[in-house]
């Protein structure tokens, strides 16, 4: 009977019966809205300075608007001198990937484990979004309908497919970007 009590114990330990722990791709950090360089494990992510960005990204082309590109197929956006969008195109496979391990070339199952199943769903096909209030703490079933300053917190993680349904593009942006271009 004894050793019953410590199988318990045990399944118990190891299950993490904490209760109330959230799973991961329940919730979102500003660290996940960013992406890591697979050589060297530096990462870039929303709310970093662009001189902590550019230590890792190197010197960038201006693409107007507060847009920079970053070889190998990089575009970061910056408002008031930190991150707020990210943008990794088809040349970044295999060097950079979000920091929660998406890459260019995945499949739309592949990015969903690591995501979670919180996506708003597309009827093309074509995308695959997740839209995350910081403030709230939570994600969102649909786009807000309000496009003010409170929309700098809710952000948008989409990856959009080709027609062999490979992402080629992941984007990382805030709505109030997404809306209004600054």
């Amino acid at each position: 009977m004894k050793s019953l009590g410590w199988i318990l114990l045990l399944i118990f330990a190891l299950s993490g019966c904490g209760g109330g722990t959230e799973k991961e791709d329940e919730k979102f950090a500003q660290e996940d809205m960013g992406i890591v360089k697979t050589a060297s494990g530096e990462k870039v992510h929303f709310g970093m300075k662009r001189a902590d960005a550019e230590k890792v990204l190197g010197k960038g082309k201006d693409a107007g608007k507060g847009r920079w590109e970053y070889e190998p197929g990089i575009l970061v956006f910056y408002r008031n001198d930190s991150v707020a969008m990210i943008t990794l195109e088809e040349k970044t496979q295999g060097q950079y990937q979000t920091t929660r391990g998406a890459e260019i070339g995945m499949r739309l199952e592949q990015i969903r484990s690591l995501y979670g199943e919180n996506d708003i769903p597309d009827p093309s096909g074509a995308n695959l979004n997740y839209i995350y209030d910081f403030n709230k703490g939570e994600f969102l079933d649909e786009y807000p309908s309000v496009t003010d300053e409170k929309t700098k917190d809710t952000v948008v993680f989409s990856t959009m497919f080709d027609s062999n349904g490979q992402a080629d593009a992941l984007i990382m942006i805030d709505v109030y970007f997404q809306n209004h271009g600054e």
